[in-house]
């Protein structure tokens, strides 16, 4: 809160609140009601300008960033295969401002040579980076698959549900970021292939079963991948539940 030099009394935001014998209040004294209406409009009209220049030069920063990264130029890695490259590299085309991390991207290699994006979080600035960049791979993109449902496991989800086999479908699948226990097992069982070098121990705090996200109607290709499971253990129910079980990969 201001306080004026003088008398030091608190300041309202239209500068009123001196002391009667303050030389500053004498001066306002002789300002009339229109005269005074005037000033407070005047300084809202400041303030909203002041607004609209900072949220002009953030848009304008979001428009350099963004026009570095669609420029920049792809990155490769010595843990990650050429398809974990694309994957990497048109998930992190999008300014994330630091939670990058927190969503994946996965692109697949089907057995007929195209390839398909599936991202937990679609941005148009990755299918813009992928036309740049990646042109001669032709990327299809998919719509996003949701928070909890990991990339590769959107993947496998998406033929189940047209009733393919998703190991038939998917020749091998590249990954943004390494590869949680969970899905690791999976893509095995299925027999996709994958980075042996760009995986992780560490398990997933949350983490969706693709099966469990079947239409009671639809009768998949492929059988649970745990269908030798103990069936009193409940693995897979609830379709939104958390699974943090040990398992044997």
């Amino acid at each position: 809160m201001a306080r004026c030099p003088e008398c030091r009394e608190n300041l309202t935001a239209d500068g009123i609140g001196h002391a009667r014998d303050c030389s500053r209040w004498r001066g306002r004294a002789r300002l009339t009601p229109s005269d005074a209406q005037e000033l407070r409009e005047e300084r809202r009209r400041q303030e909203i300008a002041q607004r609209e220049r900072e949220a002009e030069r953030r848009r304008q920063i979001v428009a350099r960033t963004s026009a570095a990264l669609l420029g920049a130029a792809p990155t490769t890695s010595s843990s990650r295969s050429s398809l974990d490259d694309v994957a990497y590299n048109v998930h992190n085309a999008y300014d994330w401002q630091g939670r990058g991390d927190q969503c994946v991207t996965a692109v697949v290699r089907k057995s007929n040579g195209r390839h398909v994006v599936f991202a937990q979080r679609f941005m148009t600035a990755m299918e813009e980076y992928g036309t740049r960049h990646y042109a001669d791979h032709d990327l299809t993109f998919k719509p996003g698959g949701g928070s909890h449902l990991h990339a590769e496991m959107y993947a496998v989800l998406h033929y189940l549900l047209r009733g393919k086999h998703p190991g038939r479908e998917i020749e091998r699948i590249g990954v943004s970021k390494p590869i949680c226990p969970l899905c690791r097992a999976v893509l095995t069982y299925l027999g996709i292939r994958f980075s042996e070098s760009w995986v992780t121990a560490e398990a997933s705090s949350h983490w969706l079963d693709p099966w469990s996200l079947l239409p009671s109607t639809c009768k998949p290709p492929v059988k649970h991948w745990r269908k030798d499971e103990d069936p009193d253990d409940g693995v897979g129910g609830g379709g939104g539940s958390s699974f943090s079980s040990p398992i044997t990969v």
